[in-house]
């Protein structure tokens, strides 16, 4: 009698395709701002990183489902939503990137300390 959707999220995969441009975009101009105008892919980590993020939007989508009634709700759901998002994408990547690859965390952190205002707080 009723037909039961099982591909939702692909009803919506413009969206997801916008979501994971953007994320890819951010992470370059966050890439080109702390490293120059060096290439993105000669270093073997954040050539990691960047497919890792090109996954991760597509798996939150399939387990959360994010987009469903993304035309019908307004825009103080859309903004709730939208920071549930970005916060389950940042502690995944963060959880994800530490894991595998440390160093690369581990550098920014020592430099801030170093270098930050962070180093009045060890004393």
């Amino acid at each position: 009698m009723y037909k039961v959707e099982r591909d939702r999220w692909i009803k919506h995969i413009d969206f997801l395709l916008s979501d994971i441009l953007c994320v890819e975009i951010a992470f370059v101009l966050a890439y080109m701002m702390k490293n120059g105008w060096s290439n993105l892919m000669d270093v073997e980590e954040y050539r990691h990183i960047a497919v890792i993020l090109l996954f991760l939007p597509v798996c939150i989508s399939f387990f959360t489902e994010p987009y469903s009634g993304v035309l019908r709700r307004g825009w103080v759901k859309e903004f709730v939503q939208t920071v549930k998002d970005v916060c389950m994408l940042m502690a995944l990547c963060i959880y994800v990137c530490v894991e595998n690859y440390g160093s690369v965390f581990k550098v920014g952190y020592i430099y801030l300390c170093n270098y930050g205002n962070f180093n009045s707080l060890y004393w």
